[in-house]
Parts: C-alpha cells; structure tokens; sequence
C-alpha cells in the first residue's frame, strides 16, 4: 500500500507523537505507582499483614509492567523494521503502531488494577488517606 512522501511525513509525525505519548504515559503510571507506594509507606504505620499484601502486590505489578513495556519495544522495533523496509505508510507500519497503541493501554490498566489492589491491601483505617492522594494524584498538572 503505496501513498506517498506526504503520508510518509504525515505517518512519523504519528509515530514520534505516539512515541511520545506512550513514553509520558509509562512514565506518569510509574510515577503514579511510586507515589503512592511512597506515601503508604512514609505516612501509614503499616501492620505485618499489609506489608506481606503490599509486597505481593508490588512483586505482581512490576512483572506484568515489564512485560507489557517489553511488547512496546518489540512493537516498536517492528515500527522501524517496517519502515526501514518500506519507507511509506503500509499496513505493517499500521499495524504495528495499533500495537503500541495497545500496549499503552494494557499498561494503563494494569496500573489501576494495581492501584485499587493496593487499596484492598490496606487497613480500612488507611483507605481515606490513600484515596486523597490518589485523587490529587490524578488531578495535580504533570
């Protein structure tokens, strides 16, 4: 599927604002992440039981952020395959542009299952505190 230099120019505006997209959003779930974790453990007096679920938790959220920011990069370097091979706008450029679009979504959402699983793992006493930050999290200017 041949469209021309326009489409090409047009195709890796694309990509590099996905790119970019995608990258803020690994960065900022991360960060969401790490924040969080930071206050449940700088501000709540944690009991054993918490910190065994937190860290069972953490362990399962860290392996599956991995491996979905390792199907990214496969995407990726299949994205620049696909157009060091055919410098146009093909359905292998295409289709491997869907996959990062994908991935970055998976990740988002695995980032919030962790986020409500950490929640869960709280004493009810903690939960309001967690729930403000989180909401301010969200809500603060990156």
């Amino acid at each position: 599927m041949r469209i021309g230099w326009l489409a090409l120019v047009v195709a890796a505006v694309l990509g590099a604002t996905a790119a970019t997209g995608v990258s803020w959003a690994v960065r900022h779930a991360h960060a969401q992440s790490t924040n969080l974790h930071d206050v449940i453990h700088s501000r709540f007096k944690l009991s054993d039981a918490e910190r065994a679920r937190l860290e069972l938790a953490e362990d399962r959220y860290s392996q599956r952020r991995n491996d979905i920011q390792l199907s990214i990069r496969a995407a990726n370097w299949r994205l620049a395959a696909s157009i060091k091979r055919d410098p146009e706008l093909s359905s292998d450029a295409i289709g491997a542009s869907k996959a990062v679009e994908d991935s970055a979504g998976e990740l988002q959402r695995v980032t919030l299952e962790h986020i409500f699983e950490m929640r869960a793992a709280l004493d009810p006493q903690h939960r309001a505190t967690y729930d403000a930050v989180l909401v301010d999290a969200l809500t603060r200017d990156p």
